[in-house]
């Protein structure tokens, strides 16, 4: 037997196996990436490497049929309410001396959907770092959203949500920063028929911070997830984020990721997803120098539903 046939065997035998349901649902990624500034006083370029794993767990209230069209896209296309939980760790270190941060984050979400159609949507997330300057760092996350499935494949949501931060050394009174962004997002998964299915998101958001600097600005985010099959898809996504404040000027920060998931079986998923991303810094004062920045990430993901 040719490995073409063999391998055509395997995948009928484990998509026979599959239930084409499931309410629980849990997760566990790894994020490798590098951060390099261009360190423009001193002529030579500053980098540091970082590394995330993140846990999560999601229990759906009802069943949730994988049959509607791609696996991935289960829970939307369901209109799914849920609860759902996110641990995770971060780390950072620069590659040419001691400087390393590192941080913890607990994480809590709900999803609700009423009438088939109506939607609310809240989380909060709290993290908290340090560094070995003895700096510490607490941030807190709320956000609430609200909107409508438009059909059944169609949504459009607004969400608000405030950023409370604060850094301090030891025995200092520190500073504290709020962040508040209002945003309009949308989802669909269109049937393209013969299986393939498209997944179109958006978003677009203005955004406040209320420190030293008055930051104000805005940012959109433009992605999609072509699959070919029920099981595998294939994303990019662009995202682009312009902040304005009285001292630094403008700060334009761009994205770009590519992804692919694929379900061997309805119960066992994979992903692997590849971000570049670059910060660039517009003022005019000559006494404040500020480092561009160019970054890259590797995410490897497995999740296993019941």
């Amino acid at each position: 037997m040719n490995i073409g046939k063999f391998t055509a065997l395997l995948s009928a035998v484990l998509l026979s196996t599959t239930t084409h349901a499931y309410q629980f649902e849990a997760g566990v990624s790894d994020i490798e990436g590098t951060t390099e500034f261009d360190n423009i006083g001193a002529g030579t370029d500053i980098e540091y490497d970082s590394s995330s794993t993140a846990f999560f767990g999601t229990f759906h209230f009802n069943d949730v049929d994988t049959s509607t069209g791609p696996w991935a896209e289960a829970a939307f296309l369901n209109k799914s309410s849920s609860i759902s939980v996110v641990s995770s760790d971060y780390s950072n270190k620069r590659s040419d001396n001691d400087d390393k941060y590192s941080s913890d984050l607990k994480g809590l979400g709900v999803r609700g959907v009423f009438g088939s159609y109506f939607t609310l949507e809240a989380f909060i997330t709290e993290a908290k770092g340090k560094d070995n300057d003895n700096w510490k760092y607490d941030e807190s996350v709320k956000s609430i959203g609200a909107g409508s499935y438009i059909g059944k494949r169609h949504q459009i949501m607004g969400r608000y949500t405030r950023t409370e931060s604060t850094e301090k050394a030891v025995n200092s009174l520190g500073v504290d920063e709020v962040e508040t962004d209002v945003s309009v997002n949308y989802k669909s998964v269109l049937n393209l028929g013969s299986r393939q299915h498209l997944s179109v998101i958006g978003s677009v958001a203005i955004f406040s911070v209320d420190d030293d600097e008055d930051t104000v600005g805005s940012e959109v985010e433009f992605g999609v997830v072509y699959y070919p099959i029920k099981n595998l898809g294939i994303a990019v996504a662009s995202g682009a984020r312009i902040a304005d404040d009285d001292d630094i000027g403008e700060v334009t920060t761009s994205t770009l990721t590519l992804g692919v998931s694929y379900f061997p079986i309805e119960s066992i998923g994979l992903k692997v997803v590849y971000t570049t991303g670059e910060t660039e810094y517009d003022n005019d004062n000559p006494s404040i120098t500020y480092l561009d920045s160019e970054s890259t990430a590797l995410e490897l993901g497995i999740q296993f539903r019941i």
